[in-house]
């Protein structure tokens, strides 16, 4: 058939021959452009009451077209350079995305709730003066940045068939390597300023690639927002599916009515959550029954409550536990349904190439800590991210070991940075500030005042009362709270409630050689009356 007769269209029956032909690409171009031939309708998006609006990566690929001239005619360049796309989960999002990779570009990937001082730093960093933005400030962003930010392009301007000229494209293609940066990816920020993580094409391929392929024909259901990676890369395998892909955004209502109609509705194979979100999701006997039927839950991107997981493990739901990092090219899951959810394992392919290395014991520990490593050894990890003289890299959380099994618990961060997830959107918050205005005057009452509360819906704080305090534990709340109604509520960016002030006496707080207290070890060993604390607060 040669090159001027019409190609038939790729069906949505035949995944697995378009993926293996697709993955043999060398980039993301190559990869896209083979799987945005497809009819069939694998991108649904929820809208208003619940109801999904699907798409087809062919209709994708046309909408790409008709965003690409709007951009270009806001000043977006014909050369490929570096470009920044902050919008909330959506098809705007898949489209901006699509015609970014498509011209050529490198796409740096930001949050649309990072603060504005993160993202100026980003962009220096990366050499953006154009940003793609979706959210209602894009205007004055740009203004005070004295960058180019353009509007997203609405999915209603963008409908028809637009067709376009893939050899025009190639052209922008043409300098692209494999080891070349297709997308770049903050890093969650929790260890302070975001670093910027680079995805290369030979990467993202290469953990395509080692999907299985039954998956192809599975129903999702995609709580993972598509500015973390986990979300890009369902959102990539999704365009070679054979079954659709249902993506709430951070946006979809959370009446628990409209969400159980999404969530009925997608009748997934496979469903991705927050801890929120899952929360929400099995809040009712309906929503509850749907993740019974699927084949795989997963919760990931923050620590999920233990009585939730309980609670789930033994409604027969066969929920799976997931770590990562964006920095790392292994992550660590449970076994699904496994009683033990919280432990968690590396996949057999990483298991020779990480390490979990005790840490230093210091007085009064609970029991023995763990750090997470990824040797040099590991053949896809970015060895440009080691932060050890020998090539390693220390993801920075802490690990407690199971008692009986090969399995590791993450504690948490070793640091001061927390995500909350207030009211549904997520919040850096830097913990330190707000301990030091509950120290400023009542050192004379408390060794420290220890915030608790990451990757929860709001913060606590544990209050740790001097040998000797006479004060009544009474007396001691309201002391602080006093305080946190004048310093810390309505000045700082999350609120504390007073059900949340929890004293504790009597405590030997376990601290570095420099006297520094060691931030998760107090987490393990208070983790009992802080779960209470979260379980009985109304």
């Amino acid at each position: 058939m040669d090159s001027t007769t019409p190609q038939p269209a790729i069906t949505a029956h035949e995944p697995i021959r378009v993926f293996d032909q697709a993955i043999k690409g060398k980039t993301l171009q190559e990869y896209l452009e083979a799987t945005t031939e497809s009819t069939g309708k694998q991108f649904g998006f929820p809208g208003d009451g619940g109801n999904v609006t699907y798409y087809s990566p062919q209709q994708i690929g046309w909408m790409a077209q008709g965003a690409t001239k709007i951009y270009r005619d806001a000043g977006l360049p014909c050369e490929p350079q570096v470009i920044g796309l902050r919008a909330r989960s959506s098809i705007e999002w898949v489209v901006s995305f699509l015609a970014l990779i498509r011209g050529g570009h490198t796409v740096l990937v930001l949050s649309p709730v990072m603060p504005l001082e993160k993202i100026a730093i980003l962009m220096q960093k990366a050499a953006v003066d154009i940003v793609i933005d979706g959210t209602k400030d894009w205007h004055s962003l740009g203004e005070k940045l004295e960058k180019n930010f353009i509007a997203i392009a609405p999915a209603d301007k963008l409908t028809g068939k637009l067709e376009y000229d893939n050899d025009s494209y190639r052209q922008s293609w043409t300098h692209i390597r494999a080891t070349d940066p297709a997308i770049i990816m903050p890093s969650s920020g929790s260890t302070g300023l975001p670093k910027l993580i680079p995805k290369t094409h030979i990467e993202v391929l290469t953990k395509l690639a080692a999907m299985p392929t039954r998956v192809l024909e599975w129903r999702y259901f995609v709580g993972s927002w598509m500015h973390y990676i986990g979300g890009i890369y369902c959102l990539l395998y999704t365009f070679a599916k054979d079954s659709p892909s249902v993506w709430p955004s951070e946006s979809t209502s959370f009446d628990p009515k409209d969400y159980q109609k999404i969530l009925s509705h997608s009748a997934p194979d496979i469903a991705w959550f927050n801890p929120v979100v899952l929360k929400l999701a099995s809040s009712t006997e309906e929503g509850l029954e749907v993740l019974r039927r699927c084949k795989l839950v997963v919760t990931a991107g923050q620590v999920c409550p233990k009585q939730l997981g309980d609670n789930l493990v033994a409604a027969g739901v066969r929920l799976r536990n997931e770590y990562g990092m964006t920095e790392l090219a292994v992550g660590l899951g449970s076994v699904p349904g496994d009683t033990d959810w919280e432990y968690l394992q590396p996949d057999p392919f990483s298991a020779p190439h990480v390490e979990f290395r005790p840490l230093p014991r210091t007085e009064g520990s609970a029991q023995e800590l763990y750090e997470f490593i990824v040797l040099p050894t590991h053949p896809t990890q970015n060895k440009a991210l080691a932060n050890d003289e020998d090539g390693a890299f220390h993801a920075g959380d802490v690990f407690i070991k199971h008692p009986n099994k090969p399995l590791f618990k993450c504690l948490g961060r070793a640091s001061d940075d927390f995500k909350i997830l207030h009211r549904g959107q997520l919040v850096w918050v830097n913990v330190v500030a707000y301990e030091n205005c509950i120290m400023a005057e009542n050192d004379d009452i408390l060794q420290e005042a220890v915030v608790f509360g990451n990757n929860r819906p709001y913060p606590g704080v544990l209050l740790f009362t001097k040998p000797g305090c006479r004060l009544a534990v009474g007396s001691v709340v309201e002391r602080i709270w006093a305080a946190i109604q004048r310093d810390i509520n309505g000045k700082l960016p999350v609120d504390i409630r007073k059900s949340m002030i929890l004293v504790v006496p009597d405590f030997i707080m376990p601290r570095t050689g420099k006297g520094n207290f060691i931030r998760p070890e107090v987490y393990l060993r208070n983790e009992s009356i802080i779960q209470t604390a979260y379980d009985t607060d109304t």
